[in-house]
């Protein structure tokens, strides 16, 4: 068996609960299949690099599972059928997970760093 991430951007029209009901039904279609979801990752509404089919943002989910070669094959072509799948990419990670979740920003800590570094004043202005 082979360790695979499957990341997906699904459409951004959809709810929360809607893009956990689809993760929930590719997990239970991989199982059906054999393979191992070994988690599940909702990241949650992000907006894109660049703009996709008139689309500025959408669902990012990231699933990690272990299974043979063939159904991930079978994965692929119905993710690449699904309407509501705007991308999916399949990675081997050979036991390593090679995808993170996007660090959280805190704002009030960001807000805070600003303040301080403009109440430091014009550092050049004191260097000559």
């Amino acid at each position: 068996m082979r360790d695979y991430e499957l990341m997906t951007i699904h459409h951004p029209d959809l709810e929360e609960a809607e893009v956990s009901t689809k993760i929930d039904e590719l997990g239970s279609l991989l199982e059906r299949d054999r393979a191992t979801v070994n988690k599940k990752d909702l990241w949650g509404r992000r907006r894109f690099a660049y703009e996709i089919d008139h689309m500025t943002e959408g669902h990012y989910t990231l699933i990690t599972f272990s299974s043979e070669p063939g159904p991930v094959a079978n994965v692929d072509r119905i993710l690449g059928l699904a309407d509501e799948v705007i991308r999916h990419k399949i990675l081997v990670s050979h036991g390593i997970s090679t995808v993170s979740a996007p660090p959280t920003i805190d704002a009030a800590a960001l807000a805070a760093n600003r303040d301080s570094r403009r109440g430091s004043g014009n550092r050049r202005s004191s260097e000559a």
